[in-house]
């Protein structure tokens, strides 16, 4: 998905985009403050010798779109089962925050530059290629090829956390994954620690307690939940990482 977001008169090839966000999510495990967001921006620009404020703002679009995808994957829930009436005031706030930033970007995205007086270097020049890099969201083919992107995403989250639920024998109602999904990015939302440990598993607890789940049973569900998001990404990226000869500075 990230790859459809980045614009420039060449495309990134797969592999590059792929084996960088492999990279950057190792990182963002190891590091605090989600720092492997900005590093991977950093790191493509060295191999494909990208401006790296046009590919920061492309992780930006790859982020938005991604909550995006969550929404629309919320709005087409009741076409399956019931969601508890509480559920959408909170989803439908979220989903007005996000959309007033994807405005905000939009705007950007389509504003008219003079490119004769934009400077080589300094502010002037980095906001435009901060601009610039937004341009996937002006693209109506890109735009849906991220959208389209985000909801499997999620729908293979959802699949995830169904068969964890089945293997831990958990009762809960056939909404809870979307309900689990909300709560654990919400305490993920904001930088924090490495890997969002603690911040996670907080997350889960804190779902699981409205299935009236003891704090033993939904702490173990968490870990391993996490764990096998964390452990083959981490190893994967490590490997990644030698193997391009990259080095973070």
């Amino acid at each position: 998905r990230w790859r459809e977001a980045i614009v420039g008169e060449s495309p990134v090839r797969f592999s590059q985009a792929f084996n960088i966000l492999m990279v950057g999510s190792m990182l963002s495990n190891i590091l605090p403050l989600k720092a492997g967001e900005v590093l991977r921006a950093v790191l493509l620009g060295r191999v494909t010798r990208r401006s790296s404020a046009n590919l920061l703002s492309s992780v930006g679009v790859d982020r938005i779109m991604d909550n995006i995808g969550f929404f629309v994957m919320v709005a087409l829930a009741p076409l399956w089962f019931d969601l508890p009436k509480d559920f959408y005031p909170v989803a439908g706030g979220l989903f007005l925050i996000v959309s007033a930033v994807f405005a905000g970007l939009f705007i950007l995205s389509r504003w008219k530059w003079d490119r004769s007086r934009i400077p080589v270097r300094g502010l002037k020049f980095h906001i435009y290629q901060l601009s610039f890099g937004l341009g996937a969201l002006s693209q109506p083919r890109r735009l849906t090829s991220l959208a389209v992107l985000s909801f499997a995403s999620w729908m293979l989250q959802v699949a995830v956390v169904l068969s964890l639920q089945n293997a831990f024998h958990l009762e809960t109602p056939s909404w809870a994954p979307l309900f689990i999904l909300l709560v654990v990015n919400l305490a993920i939302a904001l930088p924090s620690t490495p890997g969002h440990f603690g911040t996670f598993e907080y997350g889960i607890i804190f779902a699981l307690a409205k299935f009236g789940l003891a704090k033993e049973t939904a702490l173990g569900f968490g870990l391993v939940y996490h764990l096998i998001q964390w452990i083959p990404v981490t190893l994967w990226g490590w490997l990644l990482l030698g193997k391009m000869g990259l080095k973070v500075r």
